[in-house]
């Protein structure tokens, strides 16, 4: 058994959940998400940065002849480090086809990467 100097905190139990970070998973199968927010996160292997994107996932709820298209409340990340994803982070500000907030898409992994699809 290790002996210790300093004394172990308790946390506070009354203290609300933080959420974690959770990763949209990229499959074949199309998903229909909406971009909340979209910023440059700079790391070691990326010191020029690269997309973080903020997304949700959408749920369909058909009634008769109506859609409703309605976001789910948690936030989920996906980084875009690949050029099969909106290309580079340069291309950001000059691209009208990359992602703007509030838009939905249809995403999904192809045979060449990732693919973000403008809903229409």
């Amino acid at each position: 058994m290790s002996r210790r100097k300093t004394e172990f905190v308790k946390p506070d139990a009354l203290k609300p959940l933080e959420p974690r970070a959770k990763y949209l998973k990229v499959t074949d199968e199309m998903q229909l998400v909406t971009i909340d927010k979209v910023e440059k996160i700079k790391n070691v292997d990326n010191p020029e940065g690269i997309p973080l994107f903020t997304v949700r996932k959408v749920i369909t709820k058909r009634d008769g002849d109506y859609i409703d298209y309605i976001p789910e409340e948690e936030e989920i990340l996906k980084e875009s480090k690949s050029t099969s994803s909106w290309y580079v982070l340069s291309d950001y500000q000059k691209a009208s086809s990359w992602p703007k907030e509030g838009i939905f898409y249809w995403v999904w992994l192809a045979s060449d990467g990732i693919r973000w699809e403008e809903v229409q």
